[in-house]
């Protein structure tokens, strides 16, 4: 929540393109997320539905806010693209780590876990 907070102070103009980003997260992840929860409803893992819900909302929403630094006139070049890519392998990790938990083991998926989270943090 603080990544959400933070990156959307002040908040970014809404336009046009505001849309058009947050439809590309919502294709990206909502599959990604509805798969997940199947997946975690078929192994009796109901009562994980509702927080893994809530996380998934929030950092889609933290995905959304560090994409949207690459179209404000506030953010500098450089730092919007680093946010941007730590927010994308921040996210990728979590993903990798829900799929492993939850789907079924991904090879060498703590090493991966690993690289992607800590790339992402260096990038933030």
């Amino acid at each position: 929540m603080a990544y959400v907070l933070g990156l959307n102070s002040p908040p970014p103009p809404f336009s046009g393109l505001t849309f058009g980003v947050a439809f590309m997260v919502i294709i990206s992840m909502l599959p990604l997320i509805r798969y997940i929860l199947r997946s975690m409803r078929q192994n009796g893992l109901e009562a994980l539905l509702l927080p893994v819900r809530v996380y998934a909302t929030i950092i889609s929403l933290m995905l959304f806010s560090a994409l949207m630094t690459l179209f404000r006139v506030d953010w500098l070049a450089a730092p919007a693209y680093l946010v941007s890519l730590g927010a994308v392998l921040f996210v990728t990790s979590d993903l990798i780590l829900a799929w492993g938990k939850f789907i079924k083991p991904v090879r060498n998926g703590a090493l991966l876990v690993m690289v992607t989270y800590y790339l992402g943090r260096f990038c933030w």
